[in-house]
């Protein structure tokens, strides 16, 4: 995963909420090879970077977790 630059309160609950939902996207297999048609390793690394930047869409445009976990 790319280091990410953290400036601030605002940015460290930003990235904590695309990381959240980025796990979350793994462990649901949405991004994962499909039976004896998958791709291989491209198709894998194709997929880490696909689910990365739908975590990032889906966390900027969403509160995933609450406010009071994020605060302390």
């Amino acid at each position: 995963m790319p280091e990410v630059p953290v400036a601030g309160a605002g940015g460290a609950n930003a990235l904590l909420n695309r990381l959240y939902v980025s796990q979350m996207l793994q462990f649901s297999g949405a991004f994962s090879a499909r039976g004896n048609f998958g791709g291989g390793a491209g198709e894998g690394q194709f997929s880490s970077y696909l689910r990365e930047e739908f975590a990032t869409k889906i966390a900027d445009n969403l509160q995933i977790l609450p406010q009071e976990m994020l605060s302390e």
